[in-house]
């Protein structure tokens, strides 16, 4: 899933 840095990021993810 791609997912984008939101302003609540809690956990460090980065777009699959």
């Amino acid at each position: 899933m791609t997912r984008v840095q939101t302003a609540s990021h809690h956990h460090h993810h980065h777009p699959d």
